[in-house]
């Protein structure tokens, strides 16, 4: 039996990705979820990624890319018996080495400067850990949020999704300068939850979006999860969540070869799922606030964020607590609620009259 492969496939005429598997013979590149075999001799490969860490493989009278990051397939490609795919896979093969090489050494000289910024500090890990997350560009954020599990069932082109899209990119438009591509996804759950993931993917649960009695209440529950993803809390959960010292090895050996990637995915895939955090009081009054000034701004009714956590707490008798997560992860509390109307008061106040948008 042939070995398996996974690879990406780009077709076309559709408008995304999916994930495939391959089979190299003889006779071919078998993709099974198209019933498909490639003629190796209408195959085109070429080293892709800037990394290095990938390569593509075209067929051009199909239409159809492949992108993988799977060395043995390049390998097996190399000794596949047909002359020009052997030729093309060689090539790639020395340019995908060359391009870890060079990436291995960029990494290494990263791996210095934090190794020199461990052994410097006598400070705590909390703080060690904030120097850390202060040091990763935006840029790299998405990378670590690649690497990170993610929600099985998003929904796409919905009028569920359609809807907190719409609210979200409402939400954003009143950050000024901000350093992310805000994306807002709905996720098929019936938990009531949403969560955040680095550099700015937000998910909605669809039991969050059924529970919500307006957009109002929706929008204080996502302009929350964005201020998490401002203020850098999801990334510091992600270190804390694989452990400061793994992720800083993982990180200066992310470029290091597919290996030491595939190893750093399956690290952080047995890390609890990011929609089940638990904040500290500090950032979660800061999200709140974030929130708070986001809600106020797009004007959407700030209280509602109050009211529909405050329900949720009034149905906990009667309904399933195993639903109910995002109570058990941002409690609103007295102490919660007085400092949310304070800041509402505030804002207001410095906010011009204007007419409603919605």
């Amino acid at each position: 039996m042939s070995e398996d492969f996974k690879a990406r496939l780009f077709e076309a005429d559709a408008a995304e990705a999916r994930v495939v598997t391959l089979q190299l013979s003889a006779q071919g590149l078998y993709i099974k979820e198209i019933d498909a075999n490639l003629s190796l001799d209408d195959l085109k490969i070429e080293a892709a990624g800037h990394a290095g860490d990938r390569f593509k493989i075209i067929d051009e009278k199909r239409g159809l890319v492949l992108i993988t990051h799977d060395d043995q397939l390049l390998e097996q490609l190399t000794k596949s018996g047909s002359t020009a795919i052997t030729k093309l896979a060689d090539v790639a093969k020395k340019s995908v080495t060359q391009r870890h090489s060079r990436f291995k050494r960029y990494w290494l000289t990263v791996s210095a400067a934090l190794a020199l910024l461990v052994i410097a500090t006598a400070l705590a890990m909390d703080p060690l850990e904030a120097a850390l997350v202060a040091s990763i560009d935006n840029k790299l954020e998405a990378k670590v949020a690649d690497f990170l599990p993610k929600p099985k069932n998003e929904e796409k082109d919905t009028v569920q999704s359609k809807r907190i899209n719409k609210i979200g990119q409402r939400l954003v438009a009143q950050l000024d300068k901000c350093p992310y591509t805000f994306h807002f996804q709905t996720n098929k759950d019936p938990e009531i939850n949403a969560f955040a993931f680095p550099a700015g993917s937000i998910y909605v649960n669809t039991g969050l979006i059924d529970a919500a009695q307006s957009d109002d209440e929706l929008a204080g529950v996502m302009a929350h999860e964005i201020g998490h993803v401002l203020h850098r809390d999801v990334l510091r959960a992600a270190v804390r969540r694989v452990g400061l010292l793994s992720f800083i090895t993982i990180l200066t050996g992310a470029g290091a070869g597919s290996e030491t990637a595939e190893n750093m995915a399956n690290m952080l895939s047995m890390a609890e799922g990011l929609e089940s955090l638990n904040y500290s009081r500090k950032q979660e009054t800061a999200a709140d606030i974030e929130g708070i000034k986001l809600v106020t701004l797009a004007d959407y009714k700030g209280e509602a964020f109050i009211d529909f956590f405050q329900r949720l707490e009034a149905d906990k008798m009667t309904k399933d607590n195993a639903m109910l997560a995002i109570i058990s992860s941002h409690p609103m509390n007295k102490e919660r609620i007085a400092i949310i109307k304070a800041e509402l008061e505030k804002f207001r106040k410095q906010l011009p009259t204007k007419k409603s948008t919605k």
